[in-house]
């Protein structure tokens, strides 16, 4: 397969869809059990397929012919499939001290005070977001719909979804960060 790899990946860089096709066919598996692995959710490891192809496909052009392709998409996977895992657990971390916060019943003045002044800087920073950037923010968040489930209701690829979501989570972690409290991740 290595000739037929290489052959592959040249047309590839030179836009041909078909070397595409190809190429995501049988890599199609490997990317899923890879994703799948970690995350165990078919749709989470589908969302990891479509992020690397859609990877690939972007960078495309710098994709060299001489190193092993293999090792390339596999490279891409795991590190889309770590970034997945990390926001996760910083997800996970917010919501854990947001609900520590709110059943504290002894918290300190202060530290109430500064939630308060937090959840505030958050609502403003979610009202500051692009209207439709904002509605799947809140689809996803505060709805808890999945990335398939808002890109079917809104009628956009789950790719679109991903990336408004990294995007109003990295504008609002600067918002929370210029509020200089603390640091919270997502």
């Amino acid at each position: 397969m290595l000739y037929e790899e290489k052959q592959l990946v040249s047309l590839l860089k030179e836009n041909n869809q078909k070397a595409f096709d190809e190429i995501f066919k049988h890599y199609y598996s490997q990317v899923f059990n890879l994703a799948y692995h970690f995350l165990h959710s078919r749709e989470e490891a589908q969302e990891i397929v479509q992020i690397v192809f859609i990877a690939i496909w972007e960078n495309r052009f710098q994709i060299d012919v001489n190193k092993s392709f293999s090792a390339y998409i596999q490279s891409i996977a795991r590190h889309t499939v770590y970034n997945q895992l990390k926001r996760e657990v910083y997800r996970q971390r917010f919501i854990d001290y947001s609900l520590k916060q709110a059943e504290s019943e002894n918290a300190v003045c202060d530290d109430s005070y500064q939630y308060k002044e937090l959840q505030e800087v958050l609502e403003n920073a979610i009202s500051e977001l692009p209207p439709r950037r904002r509605e799947i923010f809140y689809l996803s968040r505060n709805k808890g719909l999945s990335y398939k489930e808002i890109a079917s209701k809104l009628s956009i690829t789950e790719s679109t979804v991903n990336t408004q979501i990294s995007k109003s989570i990295e504008f609002l972690r600067k918002k929370v960060q210029e509020f200089g409290a603390f640091f919270i991740s997502f």
